[in-house]
């Protein structure tokens, strides 16, 4: 943290409060989206990454026909992500990393040989995890039992949960980073009016809410034209045909109570973070971002556990979902190498958002293909992960506030 040269005045005294000086932050341990990206796109890794899309869709295909069974299916799964989990600590060392990322200087008929090269490590070990597990829970192995009472489906299955606030937890990095680059920090004081600032983001987040409702029941008929179109009246009000009466606004009004609980249990720190200068907008940010992301999950709650909604885009929203929370994850990871925790560096953390997405496919995979039987429709148990991100989501929401006001209050005395 620092104040530029620029910012002094002609005496090369520090500017007063009322000139308000900008504080420059030490971004430089934040990996920006461009980064990111372009560790996800970057030519030595990209098959990993392209990898866990066509193993994951193979594999969810092969057990939704028969041909693999949940026990089986859920080894595979466990033994990819066990597999990139020691990929991701091995990588650290010169030569193995060599050995996982595809040579950038291959050519020809040389690039295809360097991609599969790149990939044979975690394969082998996946295979020796997978082929041992499951020699052990057949009829005659000592895990025999463990086969018997489907203790690996039922692993991934609880997992989900896990996955689901990893998904809160991943999403923090992503949110503060933007946070930052849309509400810079400057030194000063501020007005802070916090039923003003509560009542503001309650009425944005109830009409993101509204739209949400809107767009997706008027998007829907246009993909499956058995679909009734429904007014803006009945897709606001009443919800879609079946469902119970004013499920539309019901849901809304929940977002708005849920959002002026959480904003009411924060207002103390709310309070001070206001009162410095421009942390009414960072507030007002980070707010936005998070607690509409919570609508968005309320929402897939909303669709799938309460309206009972099993379609295409129900399943698209999914694949959405996971992009961004592998992208989350990577990002987080990759910030997070940057301080003292060695385990996790920028050029391991594409194997490490590897292994997350291993086991957080498989999860879905295993409760989308029925482990859960008649007790619990697939679909529901997406929904009730969606509840779980956004309980999750509220906290990383207040931690967020707290970790803002912290900054703020070294700024002020960086400041003065």
């Amino acid at each position: 943290m620092s104040i530029s040269v620029d910012e002094l005045d002609s005496k090369g005294d520090k500017p007063s409060d009322t000139e308000v000086p900008s504080i420059d932050l030490d971004e430089s341990n934040v990996m920006t989206l461009r980064n990111l990206v372009g560790t996800l796109l970057a030519r030595e890794t990209i098959a990993h990454v392209m990898l866990v899309v066509s193993a994951s869709v193979a594999i969810h295909t092969l057990t939704r026909i028969g041909i693999l069974s949940l026990d089986t299916a859920a080894v595979i799964f466990i033994s990819l992500s066990v597999a990139y989990s020691l990929t991701a600590v091995a990588a650290q060392h010169e030569g193995i990393g060599r050995m996982i990322r595809a040579s950038p200087v291959a050519g020809g008929t040389r690039v295809l040989t360097a991609v599969v090269g790149s990939l044979l490590m975690p394969i082998i070990i996946a295979g020796v995890i997978a082929g041992t597990i499951l020699a052990s829970i057949s009829g005659d192995g000592v895990l025999s039992i463990a086969g018997t009472m489907h203790v690996f489906p039922w692993l991934l299955a609880i997992m989900f949960c896990v996955w689901s606030l990893m998904q809160a937890a991943a999403f923090r990095v992503p949110a503060e980073t933007m946070t930052m680059k849309l509400a810079p920090l400057k030194v000063g004081t501020n007005d802070f009016d916090s039923i003003r600032f509560r009542r503001q983001v309650i009425i944005i987040i109830v009409i993101t809410a509204t739209i949400l409702h809107i767009l997706f029941f008027s998007v829907k008929p246009w993909i499956d034209p058995t679909k009734e179109s429904l007014s803006w009246f009945q897709a606001i009000i009443m919800g879609p045909e079946g469902a119970f009466p004013f499920s539309g606004l019901t849901f809304v009004i929940t977002c708005g109570i849920i959002t002026d609980l959480v904003l009411r249990r924060q207002t103390g720190r709310l309070n001070e973070l206001g009162s410095h200068k421009s942390g009414q907008r960072r507030a007002l940010v980070w707010s936005i971002i998070v607690l509409g992301f919570v609508a968005w999950h309320l929402f897939s709650f909303h669709r799938k556990f309460i309206l009972g909604s099993d379609d295409i885009i129900e399943i698209a929203e999914e694949v959405i979902l996971m992009i961004i929370t592998v992208l989350s994850a990577m990002w987080a990871l990759s910030n997070r190498a940057k301080g003292d925790m060695h385990l996790f560096t920028p050029m391991n953390a594409v194997f490490w958002a590897t292994a997350f997405a291993y086991g957080y496919a498989g999860s879905i995979s295993i409760i989308s293909n029925g482990l859960l039987g008649g007790e619990l429709n697939p679909i529901q148990a997406l929904g009730m992960g969606h509840l779980v991100t956004a309980i999750g989501l509220c906290a990383v929401h207040a931690s967020g506030i707290d970790r803002f006001r912290i900054q703020m209050d070294e700024c002020s005395t960086t400041g003065s």
